[in-house]
């Protein structure tokens, strides 16, 4: 994974093709890290390192290859389920066969304008390049079809195999999820990718580089940087501003107030933490100041306290509390495959209770009847 990002990265083409504006607008906004973009890289790391092993290109020894898992597997964000899911990763990619290239960094100028972007796997083959990029993610799971991101690896790998002699005629994009319903894979003419590049990317591009265009809100908007200080985010809630003069909302505001609820509510939670991270640095938000939390009381030693307690007579079981970690826990310890090794016929599977989703959602819809059995 590179450690610097382009103003037009890949990642974001997404966003940047729908919005333009926002890819200037995000570069005024500091990066943040996350401990979910920790365990994303390590991920990466020993991803890159299996595939590297099982595609020969690993050129260390086996003493400093046995190092290299160690300092990882040292790594508090390590468990035995990252390791299943790299493997399964490595076995897909290598499975395709032709020249691997591991997190190879494509400049993609010539199409797209100060870009560039580093892709997890590339195999290069004869007729069609693979491309495979490896999402560690569980929340949010992504597709391939169409990918935007996966287009522009798309682009730099065809530039590379097309100094290297080759003419592949097809390029296949996949997305490695494991945490969020396994992969999906997407193949396009090479012919369709130059000419998405040349009528929709690079115009697209020039008009971000620019900072010209109009913000356009959407679901790109998820994980902008500069959503909690854009304008074009908060209009977009213009339809819940029209219900506020009525005396009864209908079922139609309604469902307006379904539509953009959730919306709202993880806006305004950004909006928060980013305000009281710039109130701690001293800056003033009219109205507004910062005061001491809740607070929470804990002992200034546990060893202590147990000395304490079992010198005054308690007995163990009065003041330790064991309990069997979730079954999510224990699956991320011992790792799926092991997992479904050992209580694959002693699991026990509970519906959860119904809850309300748009009428685009993959589910199917359960019955008045299936509802009802929640309530009794």
């Amino acid at each position: 994974m590179a450690g610097r990002h382009a103003i037009l990265s890949p990642s974001s083409a997404h966003r940047w093709m729908a919005c333009p504006p926002s890819a200037r607008f995000e570069e005024q906004i500091p990066e943040e890290a996350s401990p979910y973009a920790a365990e994303g890289t390590l991920a990466h790391e020993l991803a890159a390192l299996l595939l590297s092993v099982r595609a020969g290109l690993y050129k260390g020894s086996q003493k400093e290859l046995n190092a290299e898992l160690g300092r990882i597997e040292s790594n508090p964000l390590y468990n035995a389920e990252m390791m299943d899911h790299c493997e399964s990763y490595a076995e897909f990619v290598a499975g395709k066969g032709g020249e691997i290239l591991i997190e190879h960094t494509y400049d993609l100028s010539e199409y797209i304008p100060l870009s560039f972007g580093t892709a997890d796997a590339t195999n290069l083959c004869k007729e069609t390049i693979h491309i495979t990029d490896f999402k560690y993610g569980a929340g949010v799971r992504v597709g391939a079809t169409a990918n935007k991101q996966m287009m522009c690896y798309g682009l730099g790998a065809y530039g590379a195999a097309v100094k290297k002699g080759l003419a592949p005629g097809t390029v296949s994009l996949s997305i490695f999820q494991p945490r969020a319903g396994g992969y999906s894979s997407w193949d396009i003419l090479t012919s369709d990718l130059l000419e998405w590049a040349e009528k929709e990317a690079k115009p697209k591009a020039m008009e971000a580089i620019a900072g010209a265009g109009d913000f356009c809100p959407g679901d790109h908007c998820r994980f902008c940087k500069a959503r909690t200080r854009c304008k074009a985010y908060y209009d977009r809630f213009a339809d819940l501003k029209n219900i506020w003069d009525k005396r009864q909302m209908t079922e139609s505001d309604t469902a307006t107030v379904l539509t953009y609820g959730p919306l709202i509510s993880s806006w305004v939670k950004k909006v928060t933490e980013e305000c009281t991270a710039r109130m701690s640095k001293g800056e003033s938000i009219p109205g507004f100041k910062l005061v001491a939390g809740r607070s929470v009381r804990s002992f200034r030693s546990e060893d202590d306290a147990v000395d304490i307690l079992l010198g005054a007579g308690y007995e163990s079981h009065q003041i330790f509390e064991p309990k069997l970690k979730s079954l999510t826990a224990i699956e991320g310890i011992v790792g799926p495959k092991r997992f479904r090794e050992l209580f694959g016929s002693c699991l026990v599977t509970q519906q959860g209770a119904p809850k309300i989703a748009t009428e685009s959602d993959d589910r199917p819809a359960i019955g008045v009847s299936l509802a009802d059995e929640y309530d009794n």
